[in-house]
């Protein structure tokens, strides 16, 4: 009996043994892939203000099409929730913070591509007299970039803050943001959207999808769904008229539904604005770049913030033949959606930086992505030297810099 007793206990020591070791096992693996090839986290999280904003201390696994270099990217999010290295102790001599979309988090480049290090590269080559700090987060219009800088400025106290916009899309998402609406004055009014069920549970994390490779799993489902999504009709690009068709629905739904779903994450060109500016909605479109940017004005002025518009041009404007949109043959101004915005933020009183006369006359095809939107390393250097040049020349940005 006492052997048997004896057998049994072994036998538990054993399995318990065994069970610690494929949990310890799990989670060296665990804490592997999410340091190393981060597939699946949840880099994003839900805002009631923002809709969205970046997860502190997140990862995201970016893989580019067949042909594009490089061919994968570990874009990591910092403890305070921008892109890069946590901002350093102490504080270097200056400091500049750089807002937008996509193209400033720029989480399909390494980080050394993105315009806002090689703007502090630019600047400061050994990178010890000033900081440029990311703030961009994709899939942002100016309307989150206003709130999220309304947020964040205090803590980050910035000697010069770029506030960037990519004419392609930014005139829309406030439309699709649901934020703001104009209010009778002509200036911005605060909406308070709801996230809809679906949007919010692909946000939603319960405690134990953070633990062991199960979880990662889950979650690797979770971002593959989104990716299809995000890729849904590369082959096919949508034809001039099912864009107008949807840039239509789009300003409808804004004014009937308080409802914000995937659609802030879907960002298209704003060709209602480019063909038809006398469009309801692209003329909306157009007065609620005006109140934003007035408002972006309001808020620098009342700190004593210096600030500069930073305007990107769309693929379609200076290189259609490099866009997704076929608008070769389109009767329109390729300057207007740029130009639209250098306006309205002169009419706020803000300094501007345009990059439309830039690229156009540097092989514009040649500054963007084959087969995407956004610019490449050698746009976003580009950009990188026209911002620091403008910096160099002083006129009020950034006085004091050696």
């Amino acid at each position: 009996m006492a052997a048997d007793s004896r057998s049994s206990s072994s036998l538990w020591a054993s399995l318990l043994l065994g069970l610690a070791s494929v949990a310890i096992a799990l989670g060296a693996a665990e804490l592997l892939l999410r340091t190393f090839l981060p597939i699946g986290q949840l880099s994003y999280r839900l805002d009631e203000e923002l809709l969205f904003e970046p997860r502190p201390d997140s990862a995201r696994f970016f893989v580019h099409r067949p042909g594009q270099t490089p061919r994968s990217v570990v874009a990591r999010i910092n403890s305070q929730g921008f892109r890069g290295a946590e901002l350093r102790e102490p504080r270097p001599a200056h400091r500049i913070v750089v807002y937008g979309d996509s193209f400033i988090h720029a989480e399909y480049a390494a980080l050394e591509d993105t315009f806002a290090w090689q703007l502090e590269r630019s600047l400061s080559p050994a990178g010890d007299a000033l900081e440029v700090v990311n703030a961009g987060v994709r899939s942002y219009g100016p309307d989150q970039a206003l709130l999220r800088m309304q947020r964040t400025v205090a803590a980050l106290e910035p000697d010069l803050v770029v506030f960037a916009v990519y004419s392609g899309n930014d005139y829309g998402d406030p439309i699709r943001n649901k934020l703001f609406r104009i209010g009778p004055d002509g200036g911005l009014e605060r909406r308070h959207p709801t996230i809809a069920p679906a949007l919010r549970e692909e946000f939603e994390q319960s405690p134990l999808e953070t633990l062991g490779l199960a979880g990662l799993l889950r979650a690797a489902k979770r971002a593959v769904k989104l990716r299809l999504r995000a890729q849904r009709g590369d082959a096919a690009p949508p034809s001039l008229d099912e864009v107008l068709e949807q840039c239509e629905r789009e300003f409808q739904d804004f004014e009937r539904s308080d409802l914000v779903g995937s659609e802030a994450f879907e960002d298209h060109y704003d060709l209602d604005l480019a063909l038809e500016p006398a469009r309801p909605s692209a003329a909306y479109k157009a007065r609620m770049m005006r109140a934003l940017l007035a408002e972006v004005a309001r808020f620098a002025t009342e700190r004593a913030l210096p600030l500069v518009v930073l305007v990107i041009p769309a693929t379609e404007d200076v290189a259609p033949e490099a866009g997704y949109l076929p608008l070769a043959g389109a009767r329109r101004d390729p300057a207007r959606l740029s130009r639209g915005v250098v306006e309205a933020a002169e009419a706020a009183g803000l300094p501007v930086i345009d990059l439309w006369p830039v690229f156009l006359a540097n092989e514009p095809a040649q500054l963007y992505l084959p087969g995407d939107f956004h610019w490449n390393p050698r746009g976003q250097a580009l950009a990188a030297r026209v911002v620091a040049d403008r910096i160099r020349a002083r006129e009020g940005l950034l006085a004091g810099l050696p």
